[in-house]
């Protein structure tokens, strides 16, 4: 019986070492994911000019769709766009200050990522769904004070 609760437990904190190392790359993916979107529009911005984004060439995973949501996006309404539910679709249902990048291949969100506003605004006029053959356009947001 103790020989069994040893082999339980330490199944148990292999299986918790295991799910925390899974989580902190997905964490740093994310956060590169993150820098190289931020890298990639600040060395295209001029001005207020509108900046023109090709996220084949800020990642190397593969994905079909991406979907852009906007500040104040409900989880509902993720979902339903998505197509299936997503334990993280309220992420920017309480917030003006992200945009959620969304990178879905098939079923399933392979990558997201929450872009700062003060790094521009995506220009989304009748759909937020788009394919890697695409570009997408970010509007620079101006702060009245100079800065871009």
């Amino acid at each position: 019986m103790r020989k069994a609760l040893v082999i339980i437990c330490m199944a148990i904190a292999v299986a918790g070492t295991t799910l925390y190392i899974i989580k902190q790359k997905e964490a740093k993916e994310r956060q590169i994911l993150q820098q190289n979107l931020i890298t990639t529009i600040e060395d295209k911005r001029s001005g207020n000019d509108v900046i023109d984004i090709d996220l084949k060439q800020i990642n190397s995973f593969a994905w079909n769709n991406v979907y852009i949501f906007t500040p104040y996006m409900d989880e509902d309404s993720i979902n339903k766009q998505l197509g299936f539910k997503w334990s993280k679709a309220d992420l920017v249902a309480y917030s003006d200050s992200y945009s959620l990048v969304v990178f879905v291949k098939g079923k399933k969100v392979v990558r997201y990522v929450l872009l700062p506003r003060r790094y521009g605004d995506f220009m989304i006029e009748h759909k937020n769904e788009f394919k890697p053959s695409e570009t997408l356009k970010i509007k620079p947001l101006n702060f009245g004070n100079g800065e871009q």
